[in-house]
């Protein structure tokens, strides 16, 4: 598993959708090499139902993109109601699948 550091959780317009948008630098630290991916979105719970993929997910888009400033995670108000999103996350990743550690 590859995670970030703490990353400042920005909420507004954009991106659109189910979408996490990321700067590329980050990305690296997951092991993201191309400019998206499908992913099973896990929020905050355990590492053992994350492995096991039995906690509840929204399918959904990680996107990386220059314009996203370095250490923040970009997304809309409806996904980060959905998520109910502190003001920092930890991203972890594992094949198709990302964590939300909420941090605060």
């Amino acid at each position: 598993m590859k995670h970030t550091k703490a990353l400042k959780v920005v909420q507004g317009d954009e991106p659109s959708g189910n979408t996490l948008r990321i700067h590329p630098n980050d990305g690296f630290d997951l092991g993201l090499m191309t400019y998206t991916y499908q992913m099973k979105i896990f929020n905050n719970c355990s590492a053992e139902d994350f492995n096991h993929g039995s906690a509840g997910y929204i399918e959904g888009t990680v996107e990386q993109a220059n314009e996203c400033p370095l250490g923040t995670v970009q997304v809309n108000y409806r996904m980060n109601n959905k998520l109910s999103l502190p003001q920092s996350v930890k991203l972890v990743a594992m094949k198709d699948k990302l964590l939300l550690l909420h941090l605060g």
